[in-house]
């Protein structure tokens, strides 16, 4: 589906698979952040928004440098702002799916990548809930320690609101010294992924839950968060 910006007069490129076929959804305009929508009984037609032809505005050469709204690279702009999320940072690994069939348990929306190009043009757009990272993550690029980068560089704020899962190959399960020494939330050894993966997140939740409660709490009181 191709819309238009109402506000900036942008071209927009939305994959039909991603418009939600039973209720509507929302986004903003990369370019102009007016608020867009899109999906069942939109704003201001009662109907799911049809193909626009584009307008001479939107043919004519972008005068910002932000480029076109790329669905490809923010796949959970549709979700209820209330859905929880994923990324799986463990590449070709054995465990994936592993990760994957907890989480999805759980109720997460999922998103696996392979390279930590992809992971940060994801983290880029979304804040997720959890993010399991195997520490051999894209090796060849430094993808463990860059990502670990990223995170230590977020707002404070923001990374409390993050779960981060490392999956180790040598440190033991539930190593609370080496997850402070490392930043992360969870340690979890490879070899008890198997058996052990939906018991182990869901206890990780739990105790980040339960340690942040009151903080977070103070925080809403506060219109902090």
């Amino acid at each position: 589906m191709e819309i238009i910006c109402t506000g900036c007069s942008a071209k927009l490129n939305i994959p039909d698979h991603k418009i939600p076929k039973d209720r509507k959804a929302s986004f903003l305009c990369p370019k102009c952040k007016q608020r867009l929508y899109v999906g069942q009984d939109a704003p201001g037609t009662g109907e799911t928004p049809k193909p626009t032809a584009p307008t001479a505005a939107a043919e004519a050469p972008a005068q910002s440098n932000t480029p076109d709204y790329d669905a490809s690279e923010r796949p959970f702009d549709y979700l209820d702002d209330d859905a929880e999320t994923a990324l799986i940072c463990l590449g070709e690994s054995d465990i994936q799916g592993h990760a994957r069939n907890a989480l999805e348990k759980m109720g997460y929306h999922i998103e696996a990548v392979k390279d930590v190009r992809t992971a940060l043009t994801r983290m880029k757009y979304h804040l997720f809930n959890i993010i399991v990272l195997d520490e051999q993550f894209d090796t060849e690029h430094r993808g463990t320690g860059t990502l670990f980068q990223e995170l230590k560089d977020l707002d404070m704020g923001l990374r409390r609101q993050i779960v981060v899962i490392l999956i180790s190959n040598t440190v033991r399960t539930q190593d609370n010294m080496a997850a402070l020494h490392t930043s992360v939330n969870q340690i979890i050894n490879r070899k008890d992924m198997p058996a052990n993966a939906l018991n182990l997140f869901k206890k990780t939740l739990k105790d980040h839950g339960q340690f942040y409660a009151i903080f977070n709490e103070t925080l809403k009181k506060m219109g902090k968060i």
